[in-house]
């Protein structure tokens, strides 16, 4: 297997079966043509027999016609192409609850998490939507049941913490680091942003609808060091993707001696989020400056300010109550 780049387009060049097949990616770097090669490889491996479409087909076809222009995509089919490792490429028509229990067991003993095992379930419930009401490939969808997830604790960075972190002698991360500290962008989010998206006059940056994970345009305030870094420099940010900076990070955790697990990048933006509540700011305007799709995902930060909660249970203490 191979992969090359010609001008701005990444192309694979495989052989499966004696057949040479030769194609372009719409990867942006070598590691998604890599990874589309991969893919394709696959996909032209597995052929449907007389019981009917195999699961590892059914898994590829589902990803040309409905994930592959999805966000998460890729990380969608890869993960539901490990069910084919657990299960074997079993006919599609044997997905049934038999199936579904057993991915659980097999799941589970390899110490996932229940959020981890309901990602599981949720790709294979979609493959089987699909193959059930579009393709008209099996009878029915068979029962498949999340399991209650124990709420996920987070990182949250302290100001000292904050300002180790900003003497990491690398000029270019530490403008990453303020900018996610002081907008709560995503870490792709702020790889992206443009000159084009920073707007001095109303002092806001605009995230567009194509770079956010909810896929909804939001616009996000600057504070004052972030204007000031903003004014002074030209974006984007000098790297050439996220596995770069997550490179940068982990070296820099290694030369600090940080072993902790909770130290990771997107911690900072938990750190802009529970700020602002610890400061009073309401939890539907924290929603609306991460960009989060429904106000569950920010009820995370609901605990961070019992002072809220105080003050609603001091009202029964006013002398005018009867």
């Amino acid at each position: 297997m191979a992969v090359y780049k010609r001008g701005s387009v990444w192309y694979y060049d495989i052989t499966v079966g004696g057949k040479r097949i030769k194609r372009a990616t719409t990867a942006s770097d070598k590691h998604g043509a890599e990874v589309e090669a991969t893919l394709a490889k696959r996909e032209e491996s597995a052929n449907p027999n007389e019981t009917g479409m195999t699961l590892r087909a059914a898994i590829m076809r589902c990803y040309n016609e409905e994930w592959r222009n999805q966000k998460d995509g890729l990380r969608t089919v890869n993960c539901t192409l490990k069910i084919v490792d657990i299960l074997g490429d079993i006919p599609l028509k044997k997905m049934d609850e038999v199936a579904i229990n057993r991915l659980g067991v097999a799941l589970t003993e390899k110490g996932l998490t229940q959020a981890t095992l309901n990602r599981y379930r949720s790709h294979i419930r979609r493959l089987l939507n699909v193959a059930h009401r579009k393709w008209r490939e099996i009878g029915r969808v068979p029962y498949i049941q999340n399991t209650k997830e124990v709420p996920k604790r987070f990182k949250v960075y302290t100001a000292e913490e904050e300002k180790l972190i900003l003497s990491m002698p690398n000029p270019e991360f530490v403008d990453l680091a303020v900018i996610l500290f002081d907008t709560g962008l995503r870490l792709g989010e702020a790889l992206r942003l443009t000159k084009g998206e920073v707007d001095f006059t109303t002092n806001l940056i605009t995230v567009w609808s194509d770079a956010t994970k909810g896929e909804k345009t939001r616009s996000v305030p600057m504070t004052a060091r972030v204007r000031a870094l903003l004014e002074h420099r030209a974006l984007p940010l000098a790297f050439k993707d996220e596995h770069e900076v997550e490179r940068i990070w982990t070296r820099f955790k290694k030369k600090q001696g940080i072993t902790n697990g909770g130290w990771v990048i997107h911690a900072m933006r938990h750190t802009f989020a529970s700020r602002l509540v610890q400061r009073g700011i309401d939890l539907y305007s924290v929603k609306e400056l991460l960009g989060h799709s429904t106000i569950t995902v920010t009820e995370r930060y609901a605990h961070l300010n019992p002072a809220k909660l105080q003050a609603a249970v001091a009202v029964l203490e006013q002398s005018d109550i009867v």
